[in-house]
């Protein structure tokens, strides 16, 4: 990343990059600062290409990079999921691959790739180029950062720790921490405070299991039962529910085990691959519970998907009937 940003810097760009990673809105922003950075806005309809999953071939990517810039230096050739840097297209990657080589000086050609296996060929011929970036969710200090900035863009004031409770609710990518904080500025005049976020902010699948769960370890059975039926109401699935609450008790024997090694919430966030504002909520919660019950109620979790999918029971009592035992 720091590379990039460098070459955005000096406009000293290489003729191939591969972005890829979680965050859809970074790889699509940095192809854009690089599309910014190298075509005027009045040479862009005739330099600037795109191709996606539907109509990418290395002939499409040749015909393209072979064609001369028009009134402009160079041409910029944008392809969204090719599928190229995954198994599954050998002829089109084994094509494409032989093609880096001949990628005139001319054209700049950006791969945005949702999947892709280091270990292919193709991946590590694009990465002697220097331009494959993985984009990875930006800590808690940097988003909101960014998102401070965007408020102050638009003529309005959030606190750090309102904006750390905007992202504990949406608890999203930043494609959609963006579309909510939008919402947030034309819902608020002057300030972004916690009412706003409680009134507009759509919150996540996962944030309200967390608050389920939170609700189960403080033995709030009413509170829990409210929102597991809240859920139901939404048109959630009890077993996607019974997945996301085991998946919760999982992650807290994880992060306390972790704890006890010594590990820093960074480094629990990084093995564990989740935010650090996530990993910061999942320590404090897994104090309502011992590592015994932790341990329990998630194989509890796997008993009740068996009976489930054998029949034993329905799917909304068996989630029901784990609440209430663990809650009461």
């Amino acid at each position: 990343m720091k590379d990039l940003k460098e070459q955005i810097k000096t406009l000293n760009f290489s003729n191939l990059y591969v972005f890829y990673g979680d965050e859809n809105y970074l790889k699509n922003l940095y192809a854009q600062k690089i599309s910014d950075a190298v075509l005027p806005p009045e040479a862009r309809l005739m330099n600037l290409d795109t191709l996606d999953d539907k109509t990418y071939s290395a002939a499409a990517l040749m015909g393209y990079c072979e064609t001369a810039p028009f009134l402009a230096e160079r041409r910029v050739v944008v392809i969204k999921n090719s599928g190229v840097f995954a198994a599954g297209k050998k002829d089109e990657t084994e094509k494409t691959e032989k093609y880096f080589k001949s990628i005139p000086e001319s054209a700049i050609v950006i791969f945005i790739e949702e999947k892709i296996d280091k270990r292919l060929t193709i991946f590590k011929s694009a990465s002697k180029s220097g331009g494959c970036v993985e984009f990875k969710t930006p800590g808690t200090s940097d988003l909101i950062k960014w998102l401070t900035g965007i408020a102050k863009t638009n003529k309005r004031m959030i606190s750090p720790a309102v904006c750390a409770l905007f992202l504990q609710t949406a608890n999203a990518d930043m494609d959609t921490l963006i579309s909510e904080f939008n919402k947030l500025i034309d819902y608020t005049k002057d300030s972004i405070e916690k009412e706003d976020i409680a009134a507009v902010v759509t919150k996540s699948l996962e944030s309200k299991v967390f608050d389920l769960v939170a609700e189960i370890g403080n033995k709030n059975l009413k509170e829990a039962l409210d929102i597991y039926n809240s859920l139901l109401f939404m048109k959630e699935s009890p077993l996607g529910i019974l997945a996301l609450i085991a998946r919760q008790f999982k992650l807290m024997i994880s992060a306390s085990q972790l704890r006890e090694q010594k590990k820093s919430k960074q480094e629990i966030a990084d093995i564990l691959n989740l935010k650090d504002y996530v990993i910061e909520k999942i320590i404090k919660q897994s104090g309502n519970f011992s590592r015994n019950i932790l341990r329990q109620a998630f194989k509890e979790c796997l008993g009740t998907d068996i009976d489930i999918k054998t029949g034993k029971v329905s799917d909304k009592l068996g989630v029901e009937l784990l609440i209430i035992k663990y809650a009461g």
